[in-house]
């Protein structure tokens, strides 16, 4: 909690400042990753206040920094409830799912050790990822109603629905000609 409180306070002010939240948010993971690979490769007691600290100053980066960037990255104020919303959703999905993944992998059928190892070498490569993701996604695109992906999955959607319709009507057609075929004399 130490380094958490430090970097809420540092960083926090420090974003204000230089306005550029997402780098500040896409760093953070760094030293939460470094905690987390580190448990998994390095599990000893002499090392266990330095990975703390270490996670610990990446958290309270998060802490102070994301929400000031979500703020910054909404692309319409017309719509900021739907906008955070989608940016909550997505700040909340990760504690939602990490415990299925984690209770899949402690419970597979190696040493507890390698289990653990093998969990916090998952969450090192998920804080990456995520770090990777904000440097993606930093700078917000022009809003269009229909992008090319969405109408493409709509059409695929609506295809496939009247694919689907019409082979059920189809068969059912079928089936009824047949039962009536077998009541008649």
């Amino acid at each position: 909690m130490a380094g958490a409180v430090i970097s809420t306070l540092a960083l926090g002010i420090l974003s204000d400042r230089i306005k550029n939240r997402a780098d500040l948010v896409a760093a953070a993971g760094v030293p939460m990753a470094v905690a987390a690979l580190g448990f998994a490769l390095w599990p000893s007691t002499q090392l266990l206040f330095m990975w703390a600290l270490l996670y610990g100053v990446g958290y309270g980066t998060v802490l102070s920094v994301d929400w000031a960037l979500a703020l910054d990255a909404i692309p319409d104020l017309g719509n900021i409830a739907r906008d955070l919303g989608f940016w909550g959703i997505a700040s909340g999905l990760p504690p939602v799912v990490a415990p299925a993944v984690g209770g899949w992998i402690l419970s597979a059928a190696l040493p507890l050790t390698i289990r653990y190892r093998v969990l916090f070498l998952t969450a090192g490569l998920a804080f990456l990822f995520g770090s990777l993701m904000v440097l993606i996604a930093k700078s917000p695109r022009p809003r269009r109603e229909w992008s090319p992906v969405l109408a493409g999955l709509v059409l695929i959607l609506l295809l496939s629905y009247n694919r689907i319709r019409y082979r059920i009507g189809v068969l059912a057609g079928v089936s009824e000609l047949v039962s009536a075929k077998r009541l008649k004399p």
